[in-house]
């Protein structure tokens, strides 16, 4: 089943950093409203340094709370996944990628958003001072693999992003 709507028009609202999509979409020759969120890519970073997990604790304003998450961010226009992976790590957490790897890519949400998301998996090495914008306030957290896991059965790790990261990362290698 690979069916796709006819696109009848089209309306495109900027809200800050998020674009809101309205299109009028046919269907079996009637129009229906169908909007969404439209996204760039973004990536998100499962690091270690020395078999501990580098997770920062961050402020998210959309939820009103204080979250534990793999640190990440968007993708420029047509930007380099990897490279802004690594930009991100560094810049949010101070640790550098020694070595970078790609587990995987997912839609965080296809109903309601065109985000494409990268997820990577790093292993550090040295550590410098974070480089973090105006509205980011968050601190570094370092957690062994067994904390993460504890961690999410505890629902005191929901981050989306990271979840997948981590599930990525526990089937690589397994064949399917």
């Amino acid at each position: 089943m690979n069916e796709r709507y006819n696109v009848v028009n089209t309306e495109r609202t900027e809200l800050g950093r998020f674009a809101i999509r309205l299109d009028m979409v046919e269907k079996d020759g009637r129009e229906y409203p169908f909007s969404f969120v439209q996204s760039g890519d973004s990536v998100a970073v499962l690091a270690e340094t020395e078999g501990r997990i580098v997770l920062v604790h961050q402020y998210r304003h959309s939820i009103r709370q204080n979250v534990l998450e793999i640190p990440g961010g968007s993708v420029e226009t047509d930007g380099n996944p990897e490279e802004t992976a690594r930009r991100e790590l560094l810049e949010e957490t101070g640790y550098e990628a020694k070595h970078i790897m790609l587990l995987g890519v997912f839609y965080p949400s296809p109903g309601s958003s065109s985000e494409k998301c990268w997820l990577y998996h790093a292993v550090c090495s040295i550590c410098k001072v974070q480089q973090l914008e105006p509205l980011e306030c968050m601190n570094v957290v370092l957690v062994d693999k067994k904390e993460l896991e504890c961690k999410i059965r505890m629902g005191e790790f929901v981050h989306g992003m990271g979840l997948a990261a981590w599930l990525m990362y526990r089937l690589a290698g397994e064949e399917c």
